[in-house]
């Protein structure tokens, strides 16, 4: 093997690992989105809802909230598990859509975890960015590996 051979298997690696780890926190969020339905439920309010724009990668919408669970006062941002592709992929007028549905001061249904009320969301359930975003982690883990498999037999 070449020199030039070994710096792309370990690039490919390093690939690899990464949409492994990719992949893994999206299961991780797919499995706590289908979880988070059946969470308990604290009253919430609304901190702060708007949007930021993330340069090239798009916008996200932005809602911080307020909760008490677990004998704590707490406060989070997640509004729904999309995995990966999280919420710097919206369009701008998708982000605005979607912090308009919460607006400051308004009482929420907080789902949050029963033995780790610090992981918390208001939209509970699957969606298509989670599920987009399993299928995604999925391909490119399945086109790294076969692509080292065809460098390594040829």
């Amino acid at each position: 093997m070449s020199v030039e051979d070994g710096v792309l298997a370990g690039f490919g690696a390093l690939l690899v690992l990464l949409f492994v780890w990719t992949a893994i926190s999206s299961f991780i969020d797919l499995i706590r989105a289908v979880a988070s339905q059946g969470w308990p439920v604290a009253r919430g309010t609304v901190v702060t809802s708007g949007w930021k724009s993330e340069g090239r990668r798009g916008f996200a919408p932005v809602v911080v909230y307020r909760y008490e669970a677990g004998g704590q006062r707490r406060e989070a941002d997640r509004i729904a598990f999309w995995g990966f592709l999280a919420t710097s992929t919206f369009s701008e007028s998708s982000a605005e859509a979607w912090s308009q549905r919460w607006v400051e001061g308004w009482d929420v249904d907080v789902r949050h975890h029963p033995t780790k009320p610090e992981i918390a969301v208001l939209v509970p359930g699957l969606n298509a960015r989670i599920l987009l975003s399993v299928l995604s982690a999925v391909l490119l883990v399945g086109m790294c590996v076969s692509t080292a498999v065809l460098f390594l037999i040829l």
